[in-house]
């Protein structure tokens, strides 16, 4: 499968420290993406609300990723 293109523009750091449901990180990304952000990068501190690598973090990681696949966003796992 062939990279996407890399559009021209701001990536801002995203991190996911907050206790934001993913849900509401989605809508967050939707936000951005209309507002003309193609990319994001996330990644998060030793403090959060959702433990580091545990199977909770795995899912939201995946689930928004998968979301940014939809809207056309790419997204940048630091």
């Amino acid at each position: 499968m062939p990279h996407p293109k890399i559009l021209p523009g701001m990536i801002p750091v995203w991190f996911l420290n907050d206790a934001s449901t993913t849900r509401e990180k989605i809508e967050y990304m939707r936000t951005c993406r209309a507002g003309g952000i193609t990319a994001i990068k996330i990644t998060c501190l030793a403090a959060q609300s959702t433990p580091y690598l545990s199977a909770e973090w795995f899912r939201m990681v995946r689930d928004l990723v998968e979301e940014g696949r939809r809207i056309g966003m790419q997204m940048w796992i630091y």
